[in-house]
């Protein structure tokens, strides 16, 4: 509330924690001609240095784990899109505000602890990744340069699956692996919304 409101900016986000200690992230970085999302501080020690107007410049979106907007932004923006159903969705939504003239902020004493993958089953080992997980972050990836940058997909598409050969394939984490092409090929064809193999079964997937 305090850097938000000294109006400068539109959305502000803070430092999302890890369980164990560490910096999860300061907020997020789109990086357009790989199709790849980079956590601003990742793995850093929680009582790091933190320079603030450096992590403002660099911010391209903040995590959906824990951000505040005021009315403004709301009005200009929209809400989110549905159709991306999980992942991505708030890249899309802070890429879309920014284009329309918000600013993004980082709150550096709001700390929030954050255990990741709770919920689609995201984790940090390989192997135990949820298909679900997989398979949407992919494809919204690929969905996401299509909204904004869609002359990017043929190089994004090979970036992303050479990034599925060295974090699964490579590791021996072959279902994770196969869940990573369908995401892509299911984002080459421009698939949207809640994915038909889903069902109504959970996280498990």
């Amino acid at each position: 509330m305090t850097r938000l409101s000294r109006g400068d900016v539109q959305a502000v986000g803070g430092i999302l924690v890890m369980s164990d200690g560490r910096v999860q992230a300061y907020g997020g970085r789109w990086h357009e001609w790989t199709g790849r999302a980079e956590s601003i501080g990742w793995g850093q020690p929680l009582d790091s240095a933190i320079d603030e107007q450096g992590i403002e410049d660099s911010l391209s979106y903040l995590h959906g784990a824990s951000f505040l907007i005021d009315r403004d932004f709301l009005a200009r923006t929209g809400p989110m899109r549905e159709d991306y159903f999980l992942y991505c969705e708030e890249i899309e939504w802070f890429h879309r505000a920014v284009s329309r003239g918000c600013a993004l902020g980082f709150a550096r004493d709001s700390r929030v602890l954050h255990l990741q993958g709770t919920t689609t089953g995201y984790f940090n080992d390989k192997r135990a990744r949820s298909r679900l997980s997989v398979y949407l972050d992919e494809r919204n990836k690929i969905n996401f340069t299509r909204d904004t940058k869609a002359y990017r997909i043929p190089l994004v598409a090979v970036a992303s699956v050479a990034v599925a050969v060295r974090r699964f394939l490579l590791r021996g984490a072959l279902p994770q692996f196969r869940y990573s092409v369908s995401g892509i090929a299911a984002g080459l064809r421009n698939e949207r919304g809640k994915p038909d193999w889903l069902g109504g079964q959970g996280k498990n997937l």
